[in-house]
């Protein structure tokens, strides 16, 4: 999965496989927002070998003021 906001890429690329239900985090650095709607797009880039699918789910995404 690769994270982009306002069309650029935020951090790295990211392995979301797992054998089963489990919690990552995932922190993928500090930006700057402008004001106004933003958009986020969370992409499938890549399939793990032990995958059979292409599957995203987030509980939450957290946004911090620095």
């Amino acid at each position: 999965m690769q994270l982009t906001v306002n069309g650029a890429n935020v951090g790295p690329a990211e392995d979301l496989y797992a054998t089963s239900e489990v919690w990552k985090l995932f922190d993928q650095g500090n930006i700057t927002l402008p004001a106004g709607n933003v958009a986020f797009v969370f992409t499938s880039i890549g399939k793990n070998a032990a995958s059979s699918a292409f599957t995203q789910a987030f509980d939450y995404i957290n946004l911090a003021q620095q």
